[in-house]
């Protein structure tokens, strides 16, 4: 299920969503699984000390689930550690790139993938830990 594209992979994350599968399930079916992706470069902060990385804008991928509610996953954010740092030098805010990334697998209690909602509210946000980021274009 490796290298799956964009919209394969949220229709992967919404058939095991709509079949049951928690945060934690979903974690260990996508953790550790490597992605080649694209998107736009919203913000750039590879000095920060906790947390260095690349926010991208992803192609919004229109879901509604099956209780009414929308898939909101429109944004990632690529922990960049130092090994990676310089593919991403020339970097500019705007910049349509392709990337690669890993999924974070379940770390104590945080998943690596993660479906947030409320239940008066419409929408279910997709959250995503993404590292070992590097810039592949």
């Amino acid at each position: 299920m490796s290298h799956l594209s964009w919209q394969e992979f949220l229709r992967a994350l919404v058939d095991q969503y709509l079949s049951g599968a928690d945060d934690r399930d979903l974690s260990a079916v996508f953790g550790g699984k490597e992605v080649d992706w694209s998107g736009v470069v919203k913000s750039i902060d590879l000095t920060n000390e906790y947390a260095p990385g690349v926010s991208v804008e992803m192609d919004d991928p229109k879901i509604t689930l099956g209780d009414s509610k929308k898939l909101i996953a429109n944004n990632v954010f690529l922990n960049v550690d130092g090994a990676h740092k310089s593919s991403w030098a020339d970097t500019q805010i705007n910049e349509r790139i392709a990337f690669s990334a890993r999924i974070r697998r379940v770390n104590g209690p945080f998943p690596g993938v993660r479906l947030s909602q409320f239940e008066s509210e419409p929408e279910v946000i997709l959250l995503l830990g993404l590292e070992e980021a590097k810039r592949t274009d």
